[in-house]
């Protein structure tokens, strides 16, 4: 229903940036993920969580297995020829901040927070300038037939802020970001306590 792919010579240049600054990337695509050996310990390592460093390449693998199907693909330089489908690219471990990476991007793409980890300054998300979570809301409502007065979205994080200002009741979590709690209507629980049911007891929803 919704799918935009980054450009190759935007892929190109995105992976060039990330791999001269030292980022660990992961490519997302419609399907799968793609990701290189020399990336995939710094990124099992933040999504693992608090833990004992990932040291173990079958470790490492377990980790990173919650995006589904992966690819391990080390020929970075040709991502841009090999990969048909990309969306975003989510990386960390940069030896430059994200306001620095987002300096040296092509034109058509932003970068974001992390949605994955934790919002640390050398990590981030880049995606299409023109696409956002509200996006794909729109898209479907659209599609259902769905007026915005009738959409609750919920989040926690500076990339969801223009889910939480643009639909009809936004809803932050407790524990979000305080970006993210301004852009809300209403600020319920954090994410590890029954947020979502309090909300929906709030606006009386059942």
């Amino acid at each position: 229903m919704l799918h935009s792919q980054l450009k190759p010579d935007q892929v190109k240049q995105i992976v060039q940036i990330l791999t001269d600054n030292n980022a660990s990337f992961v490519e997302q695509g419609l399907n799968a993920v793609a990701i290189s050996t020399s990336s995939l310990f710094g990124l099992a390592q933040k999504v693992g969580g608090p833990k004992e460093e990932v040291v173990s390449l079958e470790e490492a693998r377990r980790q990173v297995a919650v995006w589904g199907k992966v690819i391990y693909d080390d020929d970075t330089a040709n991502y841009h020829i090999n990969h048909k489908s990309p969306e975003s690219y989510c990386f960390c471990n940069a030896d430059i901040t994200r306001e620095q990476i987002k300096k040296q991007l092509p034109s058509g793409v932003k970068i974001l927070p992390p949605s994955f980890m934790e919002n640390e300054p050398t990590s981030g998300e880049i995606i299409l300038e023109n696409i956002s979570k509200m996006t794909g809301i729109n898209t479907i409502a659209k599609h259902l037939g769905v007026a915005n007065a009738n959409i609750y979205a919920f989040g926690d994080g500076d990339n969801d802020i223009e889910m939480l200002s643009g639909a009809g009741h936004g809803i932050a979590m407790q524990n979000g970001s305080q970006a993210c709690k301004a852009a809300a209507e209403f600020i319920t629980g954090d994410q590890y306590s029954v947020a979502i049911y309090n909300a929906l007891a709030h606006y009386k929803i059942f």
